[in-house]
């Protein structure tokens, strides 16, 4: 279960037995943090939290302060520095020497944003939203937001069209593949734009012995895992570990096939070479982003030239898409070794980065465009920092 789900469950918990709720959203960073914007803590007045917004370090002192500078239908963004000097990092547990804004919600505000979400995302539905997080306007206050859907519908909201209107044109710049946030200045007014995708989703053909532990991976990073299954024992098995929903036969075929776009990962693992080239046939066809190729390079050859047999060209993006021998190189020889490699490679293609040790970078973990797109685009709430103006960007493909 994503986070986002997670915070949306115990939301609905907390309201069913009438505890008071409070949303703290990361939604600006400088320097060095541990969160992006776009992370969220559920705070529950009973003592209950889900969900992070930094390493820890900020999780005490934001439960401090939230109840008191918040109050239903009045939002509040907070700036906590953790670059402070050593005294003052010492005295409050901080050390991620950067700077953090949170936006903090409760009521009706935090009510009106995880009720549309979690309709949305239980129909694996995307939620664009729009929110003040700066503004000199006292009509548009901080916390003022609309709900758009991937199309640019208005889902709910209140903020006006000569603001919406520009939000929508640089909601098309956002990155697709992942979920992404971004700044804007219109209007006079500071934009926190961010998408709410659904979690990726592992569809994995097969129901050998080594599918648990790809299950249990996939859960673990907070994915939807599918398992088209051979067989009754097959489903059984992966239901046992935990597949969120298990397929056999052809109707199931065609519905995870129906239901697979750009955030879906595939991986062939029926251990049969007839069965692996039937799957590879019709996933080839697909959007999918990733189809992993359990087995050794001749095998993954082999598969690829069967495609050829039936008609399927390998085109240079279908190759893009396809990855066989499967997983990273880390010397994986158990299953959930395996697993581990498999489910490390897909979030690598999925962020668009080369799997590289972090230690060998010669630059900052976060790229210039990442921090770009998290750091800049809204004018700085009065009393802090100058902050840059950036266009927001996509990174480049890795051919890793």
């Amino acid at each position: 279960m994503g986070e986002m789900t997670q915070i949306i469950r115990g939301w609905q918990a907390a309201r069913a037995r009438g505890a008071e709720t409070l949303l703290a959203t990361v939604v600006r960073v400088a320097g060095s943090t541990y969160r992006r914007p776009g992370a969220r803590m559920l705070l529950v007045r009973d003592g209950e939290r889900i969900g992070a917004i930094s390493g820890g370090c900020l999780e005490r002192e934001v439960g401090r302060k939230a109840w008191w500078r918040t109050k239903p239908g009045r939002a509040a963004v907070v700036r906590f520095d953790t670059s402070a000097d050593d005294d003052v990092a010492f005295a409050f547990g901080l050390g991620c020497q950067g700077v953090v804004w949170v936006l903090l919600e409760r009521g009706e505000d935090a009510a009106a944003l995880l009720d549309v979400v979690g309709q949305r995302l239980d129909h694996r539905q995307m939620t664009i939203a729009v929110t003040v997080i700066d503004a000199t306007d006292a009509t548009v206050p901080v916390g003022t937001r609309s709900l758009l859907s991937s199309d640019g519908t208005q889902l709910s909201g209140e903020l006006p069209p000569s603001i919406l209107d520009g939000a929508r044109s640089r909601i098309a710049t956002l990155c697709p593949a992942t979920p992404t946030v971004g700044y804007i200045h219109e209007s006079g007014v500071g934009l926190f734009l961010e998408r709410i995708a659904p979690p990726p989703t592992l569809v994995i053909c097969g129901s050998g012995y080594d599918v648990a532990a790809m299950i249990t991976a996939g859960l673990h990073v907070g994915w939807r895992v599918v398992v088209c299954a051979d067989g009754a024992v097959g489903m059984d098995a992966a239901r046992a570990a935990g597949a969120i929903e298990v397929f056999t036969g052809d109707a199931g075929a065609a519905r995870a096939l129906a239901e697979a776009d750009e955030s879906t990962a595939v991986l062939l693992m029926t251990h049969n070479f007839s069965a692996d080239v039937a799957w590879l046939r019709q996933w080839a066809t697909t959007e999918v982003t990733y189809i992993g190729l359990l087995g050794p390079a001749t095998r993954a050859a082999a598969l690829c030239a069967e495609l050829q047999k039936h008609g399927i060209a390998l085109s240079d993006e279908l190759r893009s898409r396809l990855y066989g021998p499967v997983g990273l190189d880390l010397g994986a020889e158990t299953p959930s070794e395996i697993a581990a490699a498999v489910i490390a490679e897909i979030i690598a293609v999925r962020n668009r980065r080369s799997a590289e040790s972090l230690r060998d970078l010669d630059r900052p973990i976060h790229t210039p465009a990442a921090d770009e797109m998290t750091s800049v685009c809204a004018p700085t709430p009065a009393g802090t920092t100058e902050a840059t103006r950036a266009s927001v960007t996509c990174p480049a493909q890795s051919t890793s």
